[in-house]
């Protein structure tokens, strides 16, 4: 050992040495000295400088162990040359102040048992336990362990390997995790079975606290209102929030460029529903049927720089339920004066200051946290006829957009004029104050349309309702139509359905059109609903299928009588018309204005010329003769993404959380946990998740992905597209 002189072992080299001395095959009490003993020696010399040196020294320890192990001595011998090394040992020990620690070797920790794999823990356990109180009584066991763990990851390679790690066993994050919940409409129940489920099968999903904690940062402040009849979030702090998650999709952590300006387009508006879920219970008992929704849909994010502009974000599903980010939710009618009284104004106001002001959203990207100004335009479009004429006072109008008449609207002379939008929220209040009387009622008088242009109270709104309602519209000009259709069936030339046994052709005819319809096509039209709103089975996709090649050989049909056939030609004409310029106002492309116009001429002289018997209704005025306006404010774009249809659409989904996934501890905890749940699936983030994660549709029969098997058989027997080449040949794009 001469030659071990002024040399030290390392970590690595003492466990090579006690692999040595664990392919022994001595008894414990035997090597265990002669262990310790060497592994004094070892502490004892200095650094080893050469590689040699230490497979000398093992050899001669491996070497030196064997003949001790075939010697012929007895026990006693070898346990007495054992008891003389240990007293050397603890000689060595008193002189030299220091023990050399001596490693046991004990089972691996995935070779033990349950019972022991816990008693071990326990035994680290209650060592980092005693650490804690005695050296920083000021933190939690839990706590000092996190921040152990985040040393270890930030200091060193740790955290890449974390990371890797739990990609490696498909892991969900908390977005991720939220975005399941809502795709799939679960409880936090089924939350927990599922993550009990994934972790059997080794994959990581967040708990229960977690997925708490990441939810409340995806909504705002919910507060109550008007009594605790319903619930609220700020408007320009939802806004705020919107533009923080869109930058966050559409930058990707780059940084914010400086030389140019953002800009975020929504749209806005609200709807009442009947017949919601009312609890009956002593804590539910003031709930009303009735409930009132008002929210907000993001539509893009614009880039502007040097007179060009980028669309960095798309909403895709602007019309979808999943989209709106609700501002109130109240049990109340739509037309109850408190709550208008309170929801126009609060709106109205917010909207004008963002349009002013434009939101400083805040933006995380790669390079730290910064801050972004962006400008806000919202548009006031998603609201339906019925509300738009209660706050826009013009309850007394035929059209809200101008100021006509609808006998003007089967005129020639008058359609060849057009109907320009020139009705304002600002002329309307003007008009109010120079008409109201001391009791701040409007007179009303016969015959004084000219004067009172249809004004029957105070507008409540300071923001013009320049807009078309697009899903009413196919409801409303299928009933339209379909009226006509009664008519031309028997060739009865007049609008008014009269009672008594005046009436009785029209309603006659009406069932043979229906009954013929739906034995034909499947299209239930034009009944009463079961629902008990009072409202009719005529729906927006069935409008949209109605108005197809789907029914052209049904209608065809209906007027083939002797009667009937006269009329034929000039109806399936305005069927193909209507069609044409209902899909080119529910689309959100490029159109050909010049084209447009003159297909909606044409119509309305088709209507004029060959059923000027006929009542327009207002909703088909609004696309038929204010389209190729509205169309041209909006940059030559269709009206869909305007479209109110997610309102419509969320009322069923209101409808389930107040039914299954809310307390019922209470009116306002109902509503409270519907609103929290809105909030959190219309976030742009999780909803980009959760559309990633959805199957794509496709036929298995064709493999089309623009229908299913369901749809194969219907779709299939169609006219080729016919219908569809005469919208295409109206866009630019």
């Amino acid at each position: 050992m001469a030659s071990m002189a002024d040399n030290t072992v390392g970590v690595s080299e003492y466990h090579a040495f006690e692999a040595i001395i664990n392919q022994t095959s001595l008894c414990a009490r035997t090597k265990s000295p002669e262990y310790v003993k060497c592994l004094h020696q070892l502490l004892e010399d200095n650094s080893l400088k050469e590689c040699a040196e230490i497979q000398d020294f093992f050899k001669a320890a491996w070497k030196r162990f064997k003949t001790l192990k075939s010697t012929k001595l007895s026990h006693a011998t070898i346990l007495e040359s054992a008891d003389k090394t240990t007293k050397n040992f603890e000689r060595v020990v008193t002189e030299t102040g220091t023990e050399p620690e001596v490693k046991v070797r004990r089972k691996s920790f995935f070779d033990l048992s349950g019972r022991m794999k816990k008693q071990r823990t326990d035994e680290i356990l209650k060592q980092i336990n005693d650490h804690v109180e005695k050296n920083c009584p000021e933190l939690s066991t839990t706590q000092l362990l996190g921040y152990l763990v985040h040393r270890i990851n930030t200091q060193s390679r740790g955290l890449q390997l974390f990371t890797e790690s739990l990609s490696a066993t498909n892991s969900f994050s908390v977005d991720e995790a939220i975005a399941i919940m809502h795709s799939l409409t679960l409880s936090r129940e089924q939350m927990r079975k599922m993550r009990h489920l994934l972790a059997t099968k080794g994959i990581y999903f967040p708990t229960s606290n977690e997925l708490l904690e990441g939810r409340a940062k995806l909504r705002p402040i919910v507060t109550p209102v008007l009594d605790g009849l319903g619930v609220h979030v700020q408007y320009k702090e939802l806004v705020k929030m919107t533009v923080e998650s869109t930058l966050k999709l559409a930058l990707g952590g780059r940084d914010a460029d400086r030389s140019g300006v953002y800009e975020m387009v929504f749209k806005d508006g609200g709807n009442g529903a009947v017949s919601q879920v009312v609890w009956n219970s002593k804590s539910m008992n003031d709930c009303v049927e009735n409930m009132f929704q008002y929210g907000l849909t993001p539509l893009k994010l614009l880039f502007h720089k040097n007179g060009a502009s980028e669309a960095l974000w798309m909403n895709h599903a602007p019309n979808s339920s999943r989209s709106l980010r609700p501002l109130f939710l109240v049990r109340e009618k739509e037309t109850d004066e408190d709550l208008l009284n309170l929801i126009i104004p609060t709106t109205d106001q917010a909207r004008a200051e963002l349009a002013s002001e434009g939101i400083c959203a805040l933006y995380q990207s790669d390079n730290g946290n910064a801050a972004v100004d962006v400008k806000i335009l919202i548009h006031d479009s998603m609201k339906d006829l019925k509300f738009k004429r209660h706050i826009s006072g013009l309850g007394g109008a035929d059209c809200i957009l101008c100021i006509s008449k609808q006998k003007d609207w089967t005129n020639r002379e008058k359609v060849s004029q057009g109907f320009p939008i020139e009705r304002t929220a600002d002329d309307t209040l003007e008009l109010y104050h120079k008409l109201v009387n001391n009791d701040g009622e409007v007179p009303r008088a016969a015959g004084d349309f000219e004067t009172r242009q249809g004004l029957t109270q105070k507008p409540l709104t300071k923001s013009d309702q320049t807009s078309i309602t697009i899903t009413h519209s196919y409801i409303n000009v299928t009933t339209w139509f379909l009226k006509l259709l009664y008519r031309c069936h028997i060739d009865y030339k007049s609008w008014i359905e009269k009672a008594g046994p005046t009436g009785e052709p029209i309603r006659n005819s009406r069932e043979k059109v229906l009954d013929t319809i739906v034995a034909e096509t499947g299209l239930n039209l034009d009944r009463c609903s079961s629902g008990g709103n009072g409202g009719t089975t005529t729906n927006g996709p069935q409008g949209r299928r109605f108005f197809s090649e789907e029914v052209i050989q049904t209608v065809k049909g209906l007027l083939s009588g002797k009667a009937s056939s006269k009329h034929q030609e000039n109806v399936l004409l305005l069927h193909r018309q209507l069609s044409t310029i209902l899909s080119i106002v529910s689309s959100s492309r490029k159109i050909n204005i010049e084209k447009f116009k003159l297909l909606c001429d044409e119509t309305s002289f088709n209507i004029c010329d060959n059923f000027s018997w006929c009542e327009i209704n207002h909703t088909l005025h609004g696309p038929l003769h204010h389209g190729v306006e509205l169309i041209s404010r909006n940059d030559g774009y269709g009206l869909g993404s305007l479209s109110e249809e997610c309102l419509e659409a969320n009322n069923k989904d209101i409808r389930n959380y107040l039914q299954f996934l809310s307390r019922k501890i209470s009116p306002i905890a109902q509503v409270t946990d519907v609103m929290n749940r809105l909030l959190e699936r219309s976030d742009p983030v999780i909803l980009h998740l959760a559309s990633k994660s959805q199957p794509q549709k496709y036929c298995t029969e064709c493999g089309a992905t623009d229908h299913t098997i369901r749809s194969h058989a219907r779709l299939t027997n169609l006219p080729k597209k016919w219908y569809f080449s005469l919208v295409e040949d109206m866009l630019l794009d």
